[in-house]
């Protein structure tokens, strides 16, 4: 995901604000149609524009929308979804991947609900490809799956020896291998195990300066010898018998995601339980009155919401998702379909 600073676009006030969000498709021929839905959401937005804000220079205020209906690359290279964010300041075009809504809401503040649960989605990760000679280290969170630098471990065993120095050369006589040396499969075995428990070492002692999970894809081979090899250096999550390569990236998130989300789930649920702890102290609480006057004064510490804004009204819950981010508060996100939340609203305080 394109980087994004939610607590500043949640601090901009005055004026008109637009927030469409739209799925959209990786490849043709599906992905023809995301321009056409893109412009009838831009009609919607124009007859909102023109019943709650008559004054409003419509065709200069969707002047960028405009300009990106009209690209056709950037259409032909889509992900799962986009939010497209305009005000008087500029625009904010944010491809998105996995399930996005589709969405418009014109008001005096942007829609960020959508962003705030997609950034729930994906707990930071580091993500492991190896191979019996190479490896790539990458991150993954909110914002996306990205390359990791590691200037100090080698990427390539050839960056590491210059020749095989178990037995860089077998000498055979009459076809046959000499009494004492090793055969070249027995060779490249030592070799191997040699290179993998370098990159356990070395990733080990890398991540360990900003911990997260890791998930490691490689050969069913592969990765078994290294699981074996790095148990004494890092914790694995779990182990993907197929190389990072082979798979394009939405196979790459179903594998994250069935991995993560029983996780992300337990971490809800323990949320939840500390939610309703709160609440029964007076901490905290699910009146939604309440929350709304509260959070104006930066007394709440953590907002908990449905995906389902309830009984609020889209501006109060919009211009309530404001208050909290742009005075620090937390915003947490709860799929109802995953995650039991009949209170649908609730905070917990910070005094």
């Amino acid at each position: 995901m394109d980087r994004l600073n939610l607590k500043e676009l949640a601090g901009k006030k005055d004026g008109v604000f637009v927030s469409i969000y739209l799925p959209t498709h990786r490849n043709a021929p599906e992905n023809k149609q995301d321009r056409i839905r893109f412009k009838n959401l831009l009609g919607e937005v124009s007859s909102q524009l023109k019943e709650k804000f008559p004054k409003v220079n419509t065709g200069e205020l969707l002047k960028e929308a405009e300009n990106l209906h009209a690209d056709e690359n950037f259409w032909n290279y889509t992900r799962d979804g986009l939010a497209f964010l305009v005000n008087g300041e500029g625009a904010k075009i944010i491809q998105l991947e996995g399930n996005v809504p589709e969405r418009v809401v014109v008001g005096e503040r942007f829609h960020l609900l959508p962003l705030l649960n997609y950034y729930e989605f994906m707990n930071a990760t580091y993500i492991l490809d190896v191979s019996k000679d190479r490896f790539k280290l990458y991150y993954g969170n909110h914002e996306g799956i990205k390359e990791v630098e590691t200037p100090d471990v080698h990427q390539r065993f050839s960056e590491l020896y210059d020749d095989k120095d178990i037995q860089s050369a077998m000498q055979s006589a009459g076809g046959g291998i000499l009494h004492g040396q090793k055969s070249k499969s027995e060779i490249d075995k030592i070799e191997t195990e040699k290179y993998l428990r370098y990159v356990a070492k070395g990733i080990g002692n890398f991540i360990k300066q900003k911990p997260a999970p890791i998930v490691v894809f490689g050969t069913t081979e592969v990765v078994s010898a290294f699981k074996e090899l790095a148990k004494n250096e890092m914790r694995i999550t779990k182990v993907i018998d197929k190389p990072l390569v082979a798979l394009n990236t939405q196979e790459i998130y179903a594998e994250l995601k069935s991995i993560l989300l029983p996780r992300f789930e337990k971490e809800m649920e323990e949320l939840i339980e500390n939610l309703n702890l709160e609440i029964s102290q007076d901490r905290g609480t699910d009146n939604a009155s309440r929350i709304l006057e509260d959070a104006k004064t930066g007394r709440v510490r953590m907002l908990f919401t449905g995906t389902d804004r309830g009984d609020l009204a889209q501006e109060d819950f919009d211009a309530l998702i404001q208050d909290v981010l742009t005075t620090d508060g937390e915003v947490v996100v709860i799929d109802e379909e995953r995650t039991d939340f009949p209170i649908g609203l609730g905070a917990i305080y910070r005094y």
